[in-house]
């Protein structure tokens, strides 16, 4: 915390770098110190590896002019990137007032990125975008190359991916198509992992681009949310053809993109209940054993995000859920 010296007239403050290994957080402050006044400053201390890697942390006193007639001075730190120094990092982070977070940009691309899912299994982080690559960092915080789990050199460009389990990525892109790829599968790597050459085929694709895809719990299934106004479900237990689809009645008016899908929780093993927002306002559920629309709402503007939470204990309209939700007209639905 902020540590104010009345008898100096001084005010101190502690700022600390954080991000993973090799994403400039060494470089930012060495940066600091190469523009700061001489007169400002002190002496850059930095201890690290051979390789330039920083071992404990980096230090640098900086001054800042007055506050109310007192001194201010900053005393800047970074910490270590990589995961093997984690008890460093908490020991650097006591006490203090601010952080810096970096990134890092881990792998060249030849497209935008556009979308991205961390395992809630492990520390790997898996991306796809319009160049159609599909790509999984094994841990980004310890500076890991990127591998190509799949890559459709250009043929398919991917709007959407989540993990499904601790092996299995989901993708889909502008054909509407949902592909399943298990690193386990092909041949083994350095590091260890196992990729999958080719993608499982899903079936007949379903028309409109993929905006989103949620796995169920225990990942057996997915939910997609399409551009064209269905929401499919996909059983990864049985077949990779879409289990249930979801889609306007013939006499109702047309939902436009649907842009976001959550599954509730409720229903048995296999029959999943999801929610879903659409272009149009409609704020919808299904599942898989009941697949016709049931409205929960309708705004007048889209429902762009939605987020589910677990109720325990009470028998809620979506089986014991919260749900919120974030329309285009800056406003936050809330349902129980």
């Amino acid at each position: 915390m902020v540590q104010i010296n009345f008898a100096k007239r001084e005010i101190n403050c502690k700022l600390v770098y954080y991000g993973p290994g090799l994403s400039g957080k060494t470089t930012n402050l060495e940066v600091v110190h190469k523009k700061a006044p001489a007169s400002k400053k002190g002496e850059l201390t930095s201890i690290a590896t051979e390789g330039d890697r920083t071992l404990f942390f980096d230090y640098m006193p900086l001054e800042l002019g007055k506050v109310g007639g007192m001194n201010t001075k900053f005393q800047l730190y970074t910490v270590p990137g990589q995961v093997y120094y984690n008890a460093t990092r908490k020991l650097v982070l006591q006490g203090a007032d601010g952080e810096v977070l970096l990134a890092q940009r881990v792998a060249p691309r030849g497209g935008s990125l556009a979308a991205v899912s961390a395992s809630p299994c492990t520390a790997a982080v898996a991306c796809a975008g319009d160049d159609g690559r599909v790509l999984v960092l094994p841990d980004p915080f310890e500076g890991a190359s990127a591998q190509v789990l799949h890559d459709t050199h250009g043929a398919v460009a991917f709007t959407a991916a989540c993990w499904a389990s601790e092996d299995v990525v989901a993708v889909a892109g502008c054909d509407g198509r949902v592909a399943i790829l298990d690193r386990r599968a092909g041949r083994p790597t350095a590091g260890g992992f196992a990729f999958s050459g080719e993608a499982s085929s899903p079936g007949p694709a379903v028309a409109g681009v993929v905006r989103r895809l949620r796995a169920a719990p225990g990942g057996t299934g997915l939910a997609a949310a399409h551009s064209s106004g269905l929401v499919t479900l996909w059983d990864l237990r049985t077949t990779h053809r879409a289990a249930a689809v979801c889609q306007p009645a013939k006499d109702a008016a047309p939902w436009g993109d649907v842009w976001d899908v959550r599954f509730t929780g409720q229903g048995g093993e296999g029959d999943w209940h999801v929610v879903f927002g659409t272009q149009s306002g409609l704020l919808g559920s299904f599942s898989r054993e009941a697949p016709a629309c049931k409205p929960l709402f309708q705004d007048s503007t889209a429902i762009n995000s939605l987020d589910v939470r677990a109720r325990v204990g009470e028998a809620r309209r979506l089986g014991g859920s919260q749900l919120v939700g974030a329309t285009d007209a800056e406003c936050l639905l809330y349902m129980s």
